[in-house]
């Protein structure tokens, strides 16, 4: 089964979980607010859980929490709640974290986005010397997902290039878009080579700690007792990522800088409240990060680097969700409207809609739109 699938279309689906940054406080506290709009969405998920939908929904402006509530049971066999301090796995977002290293990685000089991958990788057969970083971080390289291996199978970093080199091009490099989750365990394998530490060290140490996110990782982090929301399936646990087999440096290559990192809602909007700051990346990253690369199939919906960017109401939405059909994690950031929405969820095998409720919430907030009856 694999964790980083996303439910939907990136940007239909998106949700929008805001968190405030505090100036050293470990957890935001919640602005005091009568907005119609937050009145609204706050009912209405009131009503979802009773319908039962099980997770957390943040939705900070400016600094501000709008909204901060946990829904429904995170853990069943223990009885704990969700709140938005709660630990799920964020699937497929993850992706925008790999594409802030590469940048990290630019501003140190180590990496160019328009280098060869033949600059980091041996072998590199000849139709795929075109192929740049830039065509990993868009999706437009071609390359598609391992044959015949899952998330959970036991394969290194070296063994998962040889192989993912291989396979065949879809398309010619720079000549198409297809979402394929090996472009990003590509780009992780150059992380970790032009770092000599694994993903998630240089992660935790350039981008999450500074952003004081202490609850981000794959293995890393020391997360409380209770901390972690467990998935279902009806009435059976599916458990956590955490439980399936790892490596000893966290996931195996078919998940690896793709896909399955941790995190709680409230690091996810500091997260995306750090982005807003200009603070883990410089302005120029940032225009690269954001940017609208490459087109997804029509419509006003394109790829940056690692983040769907996209319109409502006139307002350009960056955005991105995941899930393996079982969790389901959703984000959007409005830049000009200084907002932040993040909703994780635990029971979307069963609770389908989830993947339309980011997208109903910020319709709400940001455009008036009526919330489902």
């Amino acid at each position: 089964m694999r964790i980083n699938r996303t439910l939907g279309t990136h940007a239909l689906a998106w949700t929008v979980f805001v968190v405030a940054l505090g100036s050293g406080v470990a957890s935001p506290v919640v602005a005091q607010t009568d907005d119609a709009a937050i009145q609204d969405i706050r009912a209405y998920l009131d009503r979802l859980e009773s319908e039962g939908f099980a997770g957390s929904v943040v939705i900070s402006r400016a600094g501000d929490a709008l909204l901060a509530e946990g829904y429904g049971l995170a853990d069943r066999e223990r009885g704990i709640r969700w709140s938005p301090e709660t630990v799920s796995t964020i699937g497929s977002i993850t992706k925008q974290f790999t594409g802030a290293a590469i940048l990290a990685l630019v501003e140190a000089g180590a990496v160019d986005v328009n280098d060869s991958i033949g600059v980091y990788f041996d072998d590199v057969p000849e139709e795929k010397r075109g192929i740049t970083l830039h065509h990993l971080l868009t999706h437009s390289s071609g390359i598609v997902d391992l044959h015949g291996f899952g998330d959970w199978d036991a394969i290194g970093r070296q063994e998962f290039v040889r192989r993912v080199l291989d396979q065949d091009l879809v398309f010619e490099p720079g000549s198409g878009h297809q979402y394929s989750n090996a472009n990003y365990s590509l780009l992780g394998a150059i992380i970790e080579q032009e770092t000599g530490r694994s993903w998630e060290e240089y992660l935790r140490e350039r981008l999450w700690l500074p952003s004081e996110m202490s609850r981000t990782g794959y293995i890393l982090p020391e997360w409380e007792e209770g901390r972690f929301a467990q998935g279902y399936r009806g009435d059976t646990r599916w458990g956590t990522v955490l439980e399936r087999p790892l490596a000893d440096d966290g996931p195996y290559w078919v998940l690896r800088a793709n896909g399955g990192v941790h995190a709680s809602a409230w690091d996810m909007v500091r997260w995306g409240e750090a982005l807003l700051a200009g603070e883990p990346l410089s302005a120029e990253s940032m225009d690269a990060f954001w940017a609208p690369h490459v087109d997804e199939g029509g419509g006003d919906s394109h790829y940056g680097y690692g983040w769907v960017v996209t319109d409502l109401a006139g307002r350009k939405v960056i955005t991105h969700n995941g899930g393996n059909r079982i969790f389901f994690a959703d984000m959007a950031i409005v830049p000009d409207e200084e907002l932040v929405i993040v909703l994780l969820c635990n029971v979307s095998a069963d609770f389908r809609r989830v993947g339309r409720l980011l997208g109903e919430i910020g319709g709400r907030l940001l455009a008036g739109f009526e919330l489902p009856g």
